[in-house]
């Protein structure tokens, strides 16, 4: 028998064997697997909207927010089966009036000994934003009040809910009108979803109605002029781009391929309520616009992850993790504004 070091010659061959082949899976799995996006590495690094910034960090070698720089997301939050839940603190506060309920309810944050009010009123578009203006607010001295009901605009129209006329949504509007007017704040801030309103029209077979774009810029355009009249300064945050579907569940079958979830920007801002926020600014013509549309949708295509933070999560809403990214983009334009309109000094834009 052929022995080295007293170890059977055919013995060391087979161990030889042995790590080779270990060696050699090693390798394949380097090469083939790629990293499950849904384990965070490094969560503390996840910039979102904070990658669009030129001094901000940036974790891929593409662009942020576009088709290119999803090839290089390994991982982003919050993890899809957590998405639906990735919401503001004021959906736990019970912040949000429901949508069978027309009680005006009211919530306060940030500063509260402030005399400078800021109040948010609007359905869950401008709720969406609870966690960036509380910061903003808490930094800049800003006692921040919400009126928020679930799928209702601050608006004087009489839209749908679930194909039939939404009433509540009108008693609602007139509730927080009359807390509005009473004792207006110093700056609204308004947004929302829904971009039509029921209209009269004349049909062959007598008056009828239909949905119609005009009459929801006509019906904000109503509010928006009572609030400024009554000594509020009105500041739309306009509505973003809206994807098709839910954005995480279709990410749940394309985790290799993140790009098959993106869609066109342009078709994202047509199924917004973008327009008609537009039409009612200019109906009104002293209301302020903040647009943070090239923080959400920087590219031609619309990604569903930026800085490695997931952006959707119900519907159209954005998720509150790349909201709080956006806290210092929302600073910019809105702290200044807020500053303008209300006479106190700007301290921090986040």
């Amino acid at each position: 028998m052929i022995t080295w070091r007293g170890v059977p010659l055919h013995r060391w061959s087979l161990l030889v064997n042995l790590v080779l082949l270990v060696v050699t899976a090693l390798l394949a799995a380097l090469v083939v697997a790629r990293p499950d996006p849904q384990v965070p590495r490094v969560t503390a690094n996840a910039p979102g909207a904070r990658a669009l910034d030129r001094a901000g960090p940036a974790l891929s070698g593409s662009a942020p927010g576009t088709m290119a720089s999803m090839a290089d997301v390994a991982w982003f939050i919050p993890k899809l089966d957590e998405a639906r839940d990735d919401m503001p603190p004021a959906y736990e506060f019970g912040c949000e009036q429901n949508q069978e309920d027309p009680d005006a309810v009211r919530c306060d944050f940030a500063d509260t000994d402030s005399d400078l009010r800021v109040a948010m009123v609007g359905d869950s578009k401008i709720l969406q934003w609870q966690s960036a203006i509380a910061t903003l607010g808490r930094e800049n001295s800003w006692h921040v009040i919400s009126y928020t009901k679930s799928n209702c605009g601050l608006h004087a129209g009489l839209q749908l809910n679930h194909g039939q006329p939404y009433r509540n949504c009108e008693e609602w509007n007139s509730r927080v009108m009359e807390h509005l007017l009473a004792d207006p704040p110093d700056v609204v801030l308004v947004s929302n979803h829904v971009n039509t309103a029921l209209t009269e029209t004349e049909q062959s077979d007598g008056p009828g109605v239909q949905e119609s774009t005009a009459a929801m810029a006509e019906g904000l355009a109503q509010q928006w002029n009572k609030l400024e009249q009554a000594g509020s300064d009105v500041i739309v945050i306009l509505d973003n781009p809206s994807p098709i579907g839910s954005v995480y569940e279709c990410l749940e079958g394309h985790l290799e391929d993140l790009g098959a979830c993106a869609f066109p920007r342009s078709e994202g801002i047509a199924r917004s309520a973008q327009s008609v926020q537009w039409d009612a600014a200019e109906q009104v013509g002293t209301v302020d616009v903040v647009d943070l549309t090239d923080a959400i949708c920087p590219a031609p295509m619309c990604v569903p992850v930026i800085g490695n933070v997931l952006i959707y999560r119900q519907g159209s809403h954005l998720t509150d993790t790349y909201v709080r990214t956006l806290t210092r983009a929302l600073g910019r334009k809105l702290v200044p504004l807020v500053a303008e309109r209300s006479n106190y000094p700007a301290t921090k834009t986040g």
